[in-house]
């Protein structure tokens, strides 16, 4: 015949055990330990365990849960503004924030830990060449015909002399990508306000 001990796990006919000796305290535990189908030392080792401290959370806390919203507002308002939120310009904002409190800067690994529990992801960015932006502009087109017609007639430069080449090998002065920090929701960012930088620098 099955018995209600054998229908239950150990952990719970350990409960039930503990309870009959709280009950009973005239009781020992060899006797709970047959009753309830247990072990000696598995029921008193369950008994007389040092329970674990609680732990207090919070107390290494670099930022606030305030903060940290703070912080990726930061984030998508200064991507909104065409800026780049790089590892630079982030831990920066966190440094600002924990010099208010009077604090220091964080370290890096911390950083290296933190960002990845937040809802930003990390992602390189995508450069669009200068000469690929600005050969979209009419104005640009018609300027870059006329040097070459007077570099053609300057040099007396023939027909047979002029060679066709594609973009790949004279993408000139385009940078590498960068890693940034963006919200979970964007995928890719084009730095398109290189055009303009570039072109107030000549």
């Amino acid at each position: 015949m099955t018995t209600l001990n054998a229908l239950l796990d150990q952990k719970t006919r350990i409960q039930h055990a503990k309870t009959f000796l709280t009950d009973y305290p005239q009781e020992t535990i060899a006797t709970a330990s047959r009753i309830f189908q247990l072990s000696r030392t598995t029921l008193s080792s369950s008994i007389y365990a040092t329970p674990k401290p609680l732990r207090k959370g919070g107390q290494n806390r670099i930022l606030t849960p305030s903060q940290e919203q703070s912080l990726n507002r930061f984030i998508q308002s200064y991507l909104n503004h065409g800026q780049l939120p790089t590892r630079g310009v982030v831990l920066g904002a966190i440094s600002h924030l924990r010099k208010l409190d009077g604090k220091p800067r964080p370290s890096d690994s911390w950083f290296t830990k933190w960002w990845k529990t937040q809802p930003i992801h990390k992602i390189t960015t995508k450069p669009i060449a200068r000469d690929r932006i600005s050969a979209q502009d009419v104005k640009e087109v018609k300027e870059w015909f006329k040097k070459y017609k007077e570099v053609v007639e300057k040099y007396q430069v023939q027909r047979q002399d002029i060679f066709n080449f594609d973009e790949t090998g004279f993408r000139v002065g385009c940078p590498k990508g960068e890693e940034i920090f963006v919200p979970l929701d964007v995928k890719e960012v084009r730095i398109l306000y290189l055009y303009k930088s570039f072109t107030n620098k000549l």
